[in-house]
């Protein structure tokens, strides 16, 4: 649902031309991180500060991406069972590693 929130907060920021929520989004979302950033105890999983601030926008890609796919999964869920397509199941045959 947050890919959706977003699209829809650009678009009203674009359309009206007010700001104001598309800031004040951006502001909560930078409180977000600062707080995960001055609390974190970055002692304990062997990764610096500096290093944090780089991967940080990494994952928060990442998230979006996985949101993306959870979200296009719940409509191809949800547009099956209102098509009453009925569900197939995939067979698949374990063929182990054999050494020749």
């Amino acid at each position: 649902m947050e890919p959706f929130f977003l699209l829809t907060l650009y678009t009203y920021s674009i359309l009206t031309n007010d700001y104001a929520s598309f800031v004040s989004g951006i502001i909560v979302a930078t409180l977000m991180f600062l707080i995960i950033y001055t609390f974190d105890n970055f002692n304990k999983r062997n990764i610096s500060r500096i290093e944090f601030l780089f991967l940080a926008p990494i994952s928060w890609l990442l998230f979006y991406i996985a949101s993306l796919v959870e979200f296009i999964a719940l409509i191809q869920s949800v547009s099956s069972i209102l098509k009453k397509q009925d569900l197939k199941w995939q067979r698949w045959d374990r063929v182990g590693v054999s050494k020749d």
